[in-house]
């Protein structure tokens, strides 16, 4: 299991590097950005993504094969390996996940205020959740993207959709203080088969990690 957190933004000749790397369907998708600082980090982040992966499984990022799931997560379409991988980028800032065999998912935010901070607290979080997002306060919107990244993460690594899953799930912790993904509907138990950690990879930002754990 093996972690990575790099900057999106490069210089010209760089990113002309990285982009002769992508495959036709991602330089498609690149066009399609409206601003182009977003276009330029979606290119690096992939880039990233494939050198990361090609190493891993020893083939060169130009020959790093995916697919995607019914609900759009990637995954390896070399099947001599079984290994896992997730990616999430915000702003400036990429994080991604692989590990050899397990299921994975990775989550990274920018804390920032929201402007509709309450409305967001009260459609996604369970009751236990939302009282530790207080209002717009510093304390508040660090709990907010706590609770936003871990429950994401999980998300993303059992590749399911948002749906109605944020408010089934919440975010619990044991006598250490380690978190963990439960069945909101279960109070004596429900956790899920995930093992979650939450870190920030920089000033400003808050990380996040699930690992299939059975």
């Amino acid at each position: 299991m093996r972690v990575w957190t790099r900057r999106l933004d490069v210089a010209d000749d760089e990113l002309g590097e990285a982009e002769a790397t992508l495959s036709p369907d991602e330089r498609d998708r690149a066009r399609r950005f409206h601003f182009e600082k977003d276009r330029r980090r979606f290119i690096s982040a992939r880039a990233m993504l494939r050198s990361i992966v090609g190493e891993r499984i020893g083939v060169a990022p130009a020959d790093v094969a995916f697919r995607y799931g019914s609900r759009g997560k990637p995954e390896l379409q070399h099947t001599t390996r079984a290994v896992r991988f997730n990616l999430s980028h915000s702003e400036d800032l990429c994080v991604i996940a692989v590990h050899d065999d397990r299921e994975v998912g990775v989550d990274v935010e920018r804390i920032r205020p929201l402007v509709d901070l309450d409305a967001v607290r009260k459609r996604f979080f369970s009751v236990r959740e939302r009282a530790a997002i207080a209002g717009g306060d510093p304390a508040g919107l660090e709990a907010f993207f706590y609770f936003w990244t871990l429950k994401e993460a999980w998300l993303k690594g059992s590749g399911e959709g948002i749906g109605d899953l944020l408010t089934a799930v919440e975010v619990r912790h044991d006598a250490d203080g380690r978190p963990s993904i439960a069945r909101v509907d279960d109070p004596q138990g429900g956790r899920m088969p995930w093992a979650t950690k939450s870190w920030s990879p920089a000033a400003g930002f808050i990380a996040a990690l699930a690992v299939r754990s059975d």
